[in-house]
């Protein structure tokens, strides 16, 4: 299996940025395909993000801190951009738990949720700010515009 660019999932922590595969096979062990798969659409992400920004091949806007991937409860060895995958992630730098040491795939979301205040989806994340923004605009008596229309 081969992973584009294309189908990984931005996740963002206020300064903080990673890429999130989930993939959920049953019945099935780790292969190598899954690790070169994700070492290449890291990669070509990378390539996409800093090319645009005139910096070199294989850097990030801000620095790649580590790396997951875990088969249920397995680490699936590998690397990509120089960082070895494990079962550690981090939390939200000033809200939340520094380091999220993970036992299997599954608890991934809920965990960085709960323990390191950060909301791994990025339409979930964005439906919370829409609904923040809108829940403060009601209290002071405002109104949001919508930044894609112009202003009558």
């Amino acid at each position: 299996m081969r992973v584009g660019v294309e189908l990984l999932e931005r996740v963002q922590d206020g300064k903080a940025e990673h890429f999130a595969f989930p993939l959920e096979e049953t019945g099935r062990t780790p292969r190598r395909s899954p690790r070169w798969s994700a070492r290449r659409g890291a990669e070509e992400a990378a390539d996409t993000e800093g090319n645009a920004l005139g910096r070199e091949r294989g850097q990030f806007v801000r620095p790649v801190h580590g790396l997951v991937m875990l088969h249920g409860e397995r680490i699936v060895p590998g690397s990509v951009l120089g960082i070895e995958s494990g079962r550690a992630t981090r939390g939200h730098r000033f809200q939340g738990e520094r380091t999220i040491v993970l036992n299997n795939a599954g608890e991934y979301e809920q965990r960085l949720r709960d323990e390191g205040k950060v909301i791994a989806s990025f339409g979930e994340r964005r439906d919370d700010i829409s609904r923040q923004l809108h829940e403060q605009a009601l209290k002071l008596d405002a109104v949001l515009s919508d930044p894609a229309k112009p202003a009558r």
